[in-house]
């Protein structure tokens, strides 16, 4: 994996295969014997073992992925990895809510079909000191030259992807957090110099209620208020789904569950509207960035929502064409695109049972993420293609041997009969069936799917080994 010691490097890519057949397992229960076990650790904490050493292999398959798509999206999203404990563990950051942990921002890539290629760049950010609690902040200028500004995540990120991504266009799309008059201007600047910058678009979703000037409305108006005056682009019917106000929320903060309130599930009406708009320096901010950025606005709005249920509200700021109705509809198609990075950080944290590691060092921690982020894209890999193209082959899910050891297990354990021609979401059933999931439950959940693919694959290895000391044969 490009350490310079090959024995190194074996021994990490051993670590690797063994927790990828066992991706949801602690590490002794991976790797089983003690030595085993103590020489994991020592290699997830030995100095010369890096986390970009170990992903530099992913990320370039990710890249190839991307190039035989030809268009990709990109989406930018935060997480945060949270471990539970009273004892504070060394090189572990605060959280909020007496936590600690870390924050996980990457960018995740995926086909214009929302197929995951894998994760192309991240980076972590580990809270220093005592949390900040009420602590005052400085003067708005003196914040944004903050050379360690928390949101200057989402820029180093934006960068690295884009220079791995050289060539290939892109579609990135950012959520509200992403919401920065310095990110807008430097990733519009970079696309606009890039080699498809006139098929590589980005999108913010806005959070600020920014001061605008809209064609044909006079004067600076708000960003969020200017809509009353601009004509509807279209309407269209939306699926919603429900949000449950969680019963413990310490997880979420009092800002996060106002902007998130809980809603049921329903049809909704909404009206969508665009329009080219200047969004205004901020006051404030240093007079050595642009007077205002020029971008286009897309708005979509539930306008009548059911009784004390929060309206359905995106507004959304991109460099991508609005020329027509269908250029519109392209921006809202992609921004809804983004939702694959939560299921993603979902296959990360249960699949791979990341935030259950007892791991006691910083550099332990980043070692870990870097082998379980691509073990995490094969469990998303596997469960969207069941779901999405249900119907297709099962080739892309499971290799040849894998379906015949998956048939001969649901036969003798289960008495099911998988079809000599198997789909993919026969395969999903199938594989959920022997992680203990019960069909009239519904889809099977992260933790059901990682025990039944751990089941595979574990059979899996036994068969490659009486293969290799001759016990079987194919």
């Amino acid at each position: 994996m490009g350490s310079g010691d090959v024995r190194l490097d074996r021994r990490t890519q051993g670590v690797a295969a063994r927790m990828g057949r066992n991706p949801s397992a602690s590490i002794p229960e991976a790797m089983g014997g003690v030595a085993d076990r103590e020489g994991t650790y020592r290699l997830l904490g030995n100095p010369r073992v890096r986390q970009e050493v170990i992903l530099e292999a992913t990320r370039h398959k990710t890249i190839e992925r991307a190039y035989e798509a030809g268009r990709v999206r990109v989406v930018h999203d935060t997480t945060e990895v949270r471990f539970s404990g009273e004892q504070r563990r060394e090189g572990l950051g605060w959280l909020d809510g007496d936590g600690q942990g870390y924050f996980l921002h990457g960018a995740l890539v995926t086909g214009l079909d929302g197929v995951p290629l894998g994760m192309v760049a991240y980076q972590t950010l580990f809270r220093e000191g005592e949390p900040r609690g009420n602590k005052k902040r400085g003067s708005r200028k003196a914040d944004y030259l903050r050379e360690d500004k928390e949101s200057l995540r989402w820029l180093d990120v934006f960068e690295m992807a884009d220079a791995s991504l050289a060539g290939i266009e892109a579609v990135h799309v950012f959520d509200s957090g992403a919401d920065d008059f310095h990110l807008i201007w430097k990733v519009q600047e970079a696309l606009s110099r890039s080699v498809h910058g006139e098929k590589s678009y980005a999108t913010f979703r806005a959070h600020h209620d920014r001061e605008v000037l809209v064609r044909g409305v006079k004067g600076q108006e708000r960003l969020f208020k200017v809509w009353g005056t601009v004509p509807a682009t279209f309407s269209r019917q939306a699926n919603v789904s429900a949000r449950r106000d969680k019963k413990d929320n310490r997880r979420r903060s009092a800002k996060d569950r106002k902007r998130h309130p809980p809603r049921t599930a329903r049809t909704a009406h909404l009206e969508v509207r665009a329009a080219p708009v200047q969004v205004l320096r901020p006051t404030g901010v240093p007079t050595t960035f642009p007077k205002a950025l020029q971008l286009n606005a897309v708005s979509v709005r539930e306008p009548h929502p059911p009784k004390g249920q929060a309206p359905i509200e995106w507004m959304l700021l991109t460099t991508a064409p609005i020329d027509t109705a269908e250029d519109v509809a392209a921006v809202i198609e992609h921004y809804c695109g983004r939702w694959v990075v939560e299921e993603f950080w979902k296959a990360l944290k249960t699949g791979c049972a990341l935030e259950k590691r007892q791991l006691e060092t910083r550099r332990s921690h980043l070692n870990a993420l870097a082998i379980f982020i691509p073990i995490a894209w094969n469990l998303l890999k596997l469960r969207d293609l069941a779901r999405d193209q249900a119907g297709a082959q099962a080739s892309e899910v499971l290799t040849d041997t894998q379906l015949r050891l998956l048939r001969a297990a649901l036969l003798k354990r289960h008495g099911t009969h998988l079809p000599d021609a198997p789909t993919n979401r026969d395969v999903l059933l199938g594989i959920a069936t022997l992680g203990g999931h019960i069909k009239n439950n519904g889809d099977p959940g992260w933790m059901v799917l990682g025990r039944g693919y751990e089941q595979v694959l574990t059979m899996e290895l036994g068969w490659e080994l009486a293969l290799t000391t001759g016990v079987a044969k194919m």
